[in-house]
């Protein structure tokens, strides 16, 4: 999967002053449950970015076409806010980019980046820490520095909102410091070749195994066999300073905009987890009809998404966890739900995401003596299995074995 060709015309043309003046450009992914129009991308920035005015300077869907985008394969709409540019389009898997650089007022900078705490139907987009992890390790100069920040964000269960059984309830009062862990964060900079010894001598191997990458700052060189070629010639292959971060975001600080496409590029094939999901996912097919009446024309059912906890326990503490996260959530997993079978330990949720109203059937259980999900979706898009599935691994235990299977076990009562 590329950054298609009239995107990055669009972005050149539109930011090349700014490119040439070294300031950053800002390439900010977002999940969105709605498509790019026009009259969204306006109320975005009028809800949300607040502006005393702003203009459209380019709409792919009408005559407002600027001479400065020559292809329009691909939805593209420009607005300027003081004469800055801020660039929209859509990626697969119901993907926003926002592009924008750093001489955008510092203020819409931050809204922009805050727009998944803000606006309902946006989320983050979520890039795994194997990803970034083997893109600086392959593509960074060994004696180059590299900046990383991991952080671990385990669940934590507020009294007032979570629903502790009555059978779990003494469990859960004798200890209760298992449910209130804090939020670690931890920095690192040292050379390239240095990063997994430092990493190995200052961090504790379980908060290591159990944290992952928010946040990685680094020189980006594409391999030798993208290197520029010039009249035949081989030229020095460009580089960049990059940030790369979890949530999506990649900011290009200094040295060739083209370096940074590419290292954008290498994230998008690299991430292919959405492509494993859709697996699970079912697919609908709609005939839309003259009176606008859409009427479900095929129907093929997904799979169930299996996920072990090959280092949590399947004990009272995984079970209390679990059930308040897939049916209370929390200020940064927009998750709720209800439990409708419990068993002991074992349980069966039903559980939605406010995003975009995904439902799934959740069913808690053991394996080998450990802690085991099977996630049946119900009803939305792989890009909420995949939220579903950072949030399990980033509240409860990131030391994960997922697989796709055909069905899911029933649950016996006693």
């Amino acid at each position: 999967m590329s950054l298609k060709i009239d995107i990055k015309d669009s972005i050149r043309a539109y930011f090349e002053e700014d490119i040439e003046d070294g300031k950053n450009i800002y390439l900010s992914q977002f999940h969105s449950s709605k498509s790019l129009t026009k009259s969204r991308v306006e109320g975005l920035i009028e809800d949300h970015l607040n502006p005393d005015s702003y203009s459209i300077v380019h709409d792919f869907e009408s005559e407002e076409i600027s001479e400065k985008i020559q292809i329009n394969e691909h939805p593209i709409i420009v607005s300027r806010i003081n004469d800055e540019a801020i660039l929209f389009t859509e990626l697969p898997y119901g993907r926003w980019l926002i592009v924008h650089t750093s001489s955008l007022n510092k203020n819409y900078r931050n809204r922009i980046s805050n727009l998944p705490k803000k606006c309902g139907w946006i989320l983050d987009v979520w890039v795994q820490t194997e990803v970034i992890d083997d893109i600086y390790k392959k593509n960074s100069p060994e004696d180059s520095n590299v900046n990383i920040e991991r952080r671990w964000d385990p669940y934590y269960i507020y009294e007032r909102t979570s629903d502790i059984p009555d059978e779990l309830r003494d469990y859960y009062n004798e200890n209760i410091e298992e449910f209130v862990q804090q939020e670690i964060e931890f920095n690192l900079k040292t050379p390239q070749w240095m990063v997994d010894d430092a990493l190995q001598e200052g961090v504790q191997k379980e908060l290591l195994d159990k944290s992952e990458i928010s946040k990685s700052k680094f020189t980006y060189k594409p391999g030798e066999g993208r290197a520029v070629r010039d009249g035949g010639v081989q030229a020095e292959t460009p580089k960049s300073k990059v940030t790369v971060h979890q949530g999506g975001q990649v900011i290009h600080r200094t040295g060739e905009a083209e370096a940074t496409f590419d290292l954008f590029e290498k994230l998008e094939s690299n991430n292919d987890i959405y492509e494993e999901f859709q697996q699970a996912v079912p697919h609908r097919e709609y005939i839309q009809h003259d009176s606008g009446i859409k009427e479900l024309d095929r129907y093929s059912p997904g799979k169930v998404l299996k996920i072990n906890f090959h280092e949590k326990q399947f004990n009272e503490e995984a079970s209390i966890t679990l059930s308040n996260l897939l049916t209370v959530g929390q200020s940064d997993a927009e998750i709720h739900g209800t439990v409708q079978i419990r068993n002991n330990l074992t349980f069966v949720s039903r559980t939605e995401l406010s995003f975009d109203g995904s439902e799934f059937r959740v069913l808690f259980t053991e394996e080998g003596g450990n802690a085991c999900l099977f996630i049946e979706p119900l009803a939305g898009e792989v890009t909420s299995l995949v939220y579903l599935f950072r949030k399990l691994k980033e509240k409860f235990d990131s030391r994960v074995r997922y697989s796709i299977v055909e069905s899911m076990p029933d649950l016996e009562v006693e």
